[in-house]
């Protein structure tokens, strides 16, 4: 008989004695488990018969104890791990699951060697692996890239060495990568009107390439640009280094926000205070410093609950010069007037500004820039008292007379129509361009300081203004209103404004006006006119008046002083120019240069309420232009 003691687990076939008959010996017959160590007791009874009598049997007993162990030996384990794993940058420290279906003796101890092959700086915690096949690592702050490890697995502990180096399973390698985050280095424009809907541009690195998403293609998507806590419309991807979006809505100073959502994770970078929402920008003049020119931003939109006062803002540019005309175009303010110098860049009478820095449109003008008007939404019309506008540096200079076209790389000539005079007053209506000014000839077209122009060629209006100056033009229905200092239109006497009928090719004056009409702005179906008179005809009015329903009226009790430019944002009507006091039903009110009148409904311009207090820094001196941001 063969009875185990211990150590039974270590058999997958139970040790027996089988006795080889006709011998005096037998046979031990076992089988060990795979990979199983250790030692197993068992004893074997031997029972001997002597004599043949069965009367009287007596057997004779023998019993031995074995031990059989199972030794490990050195063999030669194996193991697999990825060839590709992946992190984002500033992940942190990461823990995968890496060395898999490890075979190896119970007994062994082994260990994982990891070599890195990686550019210097990449790991903030070198890639390491536990006897478990976990591995641990962490880029550092800031890092991305690839590496290459090496890793071999090595034992310490083993009955018979199969190697001289212990090493039992040859090295493998993975590659692991680490994708960069989005980098904002620039945005174009940093300023943009509350409503939104101008072109954003922002500039980069990391937006979509096969270094930054592991993938290569024409376009990439899942990126979201952010301004504020508001998502961008129509998200566009130009390149590894640009995209685009169309501003949302906002107020205020707003950080900017680029998220890539790929490779399993969000990636993002900020910008802060990229945009700066303003409703619209002003002109004025520091007359009491240096006569230099201060553009201005606002109304400062960061409170808006009752008892807000509207703050404008001064920017930090400094212009050598009187600013005359603003205009918003292709989503960047162009600052015009009588000035060469713009933050020390010779800048020639006009420059674009990005919210930085001053551009020039080619090398600028030769004289003074009046106005500004957008014309087919990609042309630039200037209007002055210059004769030649300047190219590139070496692109020469073009004979404009007071009239000419930037399309963002070159000037030309409007039309074909060289203005022998000075062009003051712009307006576009569709396709027509309305131009005012002094001068008698646009083109081959004999006029007085009046003319338009469609794709059909320019034109006049009957025999036009004269007498004067025209500062201001405005077009509602079919009626092109003239404000400025002339005393006759057509055949019509008048003093200071005059309206175009064109459907029956007439002139009417509009009223006679003490002073000159310097700006017109149309608000619902009132024209409101403003400008250095005091009355209208009898009817006192004090530097503005609305016309409505055939008649002209007073707004509230005025100003006290000119008002030279007039711009309507949202449902308040701004007014810019050399006064110091409103006059509301209230009583006078102290206010420097600037005003607004604000109205019950936005596109109606009923229901006025008063003139309100607009908060602006104590430099600069009467305001001359404004324009919507």
């Amino acid at each position: 008989d063969l009875i185990i003691i211990s150590g039974s687990e270590i058999f997958l076939q139970l040790p027996r004695i089988d006795v080889v008959n006709g011998t005096n010996y037998g046979t031990l017959s076992l089988a060990i488990k795979p990979y199983a160590v250790g030692s197993s007791s068992f004893s074997v009874q031997l029972e001997v018969i002597t004599g043949f009598d069965v009367y009287a049997v007596s057997p004779v007993s023998f019993s031995e104890t074995f031990t059989i162990t199972v030794m490990s030996i050195a063999r030669a384990p194996t193991f697999s791990i990825p060839s590709f794993l992946s992190t984002l940058e500033d992940s942190g420290p990461q823990t995968r699951e890496f060395a898999t279906n490890l075979v190896f003796g119970t007994n062994q101890k082994i260990t994982f060697q990891v070599e890195v092959d990686a550019g210097l700086g990449l790991f903030a915690a070198s890639p390491q692996v536990d006897s478990d096949g976990i591995l641990t690592f962490a880029s550092a702050p800031g890092e991305h890239g690839s590496a290459t490890l090496t890793v071999s697995l090595f034992s310490d502990d083993f009955a018979l060495v199969v190697s001289d180096d212990n090493s039992w399973a040859p090295p493998l390698q993975c590659i692991i990568k680490v994708f960069p985050s989005p980098r904002i280095l620039s945005v174009d424009p940093i300023v943009g009107p509350l409503q939104g809907g101008v072109l954003l541009t922002v500039h980069g690195l990391y937006f979509g390439s096969l270094y930054s998403r592991n993938y290569d293609a024409e376009t990439y998507s899942q990126f979201v640009i952010t301004v504020g806590e508001r998502e961008c419309l129509e998200n566009v991807y130009v390149s590894d280094t640009e995209v685009h979006c169309l501003l949302p809505a906002g107020t205020g100073v707003a950080d900017l926000s680029v998220a890539v959502d790929d490779l399993g994770g969000l990636r993002s970078a900020t910008l802060s205070d990229a945009v700066s929402y303003f409703s619209l920008y002003y002109g004025t003049v520091r007359k009491e410093i240096d006569s230099a020119g201060v553009l201005g931003m606002g109304p400062d939109p960061l409170t808006l609950e009752d008892g807000y006062i509207p703050q404008l803002l001064h920017v930090p540019l400094h212009i050598e010069g009187s600013i005359l005309a603003i205009l918003r175009f292709r989503s960047k303010p162009f600052v015009a007037g009588a000035f060469l110098y713009a933050n020390g860049v010779r800048v020639n009478h006009i420059f674009e500004w990005d919210g930085l820095t001053p551009s020039t449109l080619g090398r600028g003008l030769d004289g003074t820039v009046h106005a500004l008007a957008a014309y087919r939404g990609s042309e630039l019309i200037v209007g002055g008292s210059f004769a030649r506008a300047f190219q590139t540096l070496r692109g020469g200079f073009l004979g404009t007379g007071g009239l000419t076209s930037w399309n963002g790389t070159h000037w030309s000539i409007v039309g074909d129509g060289v203005v022998d005079g000075t062009v003051t007053a712009l307006h576009v209506s569709g396709d027509t361009l309305y131009i005012g000014g002094r001068f008698s000839k646009v083109g081959h077209l004999q006029t007085s300081d009046l003319a338009f122009y469609n794709q059909s060629g320019w034109y006049s209006a009957g025999t036009g203004i004269s007498g004067g100056t025209i500062a201001a033009l405005t077009v509602r229905n079919e009626f092109l209103y003239v404000g400025g200092t002339f005393s006759r239109a057509g055949d019509q006497r008048t003093n200071g404004m005059a309206v175009w009928e064109s459907s029956n090719s007439e002139w009417r004056s509009m009223g006679e006006f003490d002073g000159a009409v310097c700006d017109l702005a149309p608000w619902g179906p009132t024209l409101y006119a403003a400008g250095t008179f005091t009355a209208i005809g009898n009817l006192t009015v004090n530097g503005i008046a609305r016309f409505h329903s055939g008649y002209w009226m007073p707004v509230l009790g005025g100003v006290q002083g000119g008002v030279y430019a007039l711009e309507l944002a949202s449902s308040c009507l701004y007014l810019g120019g050399s006064f110091t006091q409103v006059l509301n039903p209230s009583g006078p009110m102290e206010v420097a240069y600037v005003t607004r009148i604000c109205a019950e409904s936005s596109t109606a311009g009923e229901g006025l309420l008063e003139f309100e207090f607009v908060n602006r820094t104590s430099e600069g001196g009467a305001v001359r232009a404004i324009a919507l941001a």
